[in-house]
């Protein structure tokens, strides 16, 4: 299985953060952020590359993702 950085794992741990403390531009930015560690993770992760379930960590970064985008 492929290493996560420590900034995926905090941040999956986190969960997305407040709308109010980011600007638009910074929301968008987060977003792409959040779902290119999505992707890189779908594509690395051996239960995530080769089935058609996602792992505890593909959900946690799906929910930063949807967060951000709400």
């Amino acid at each position: 299985m492929a290493e996560h950085s420590s900034r995926q794992r905090l941040e999956a741990s986190r969960g997305p953060q407040p709308f109010s403390t980011l600007s638009g531009n910074a929301i968008e930015s987060a977003a792409h952020r959040a779902y290119r560690d999505y992707l890189d993770h779908a594509t690395d992760c051996e239960i995530c590359a080769h089935t058609s379930i996602h792992c505890e960590a593909a959900d946690a970064l799906w929910r930063v993702y949807r967060g951000l985008r709400r």
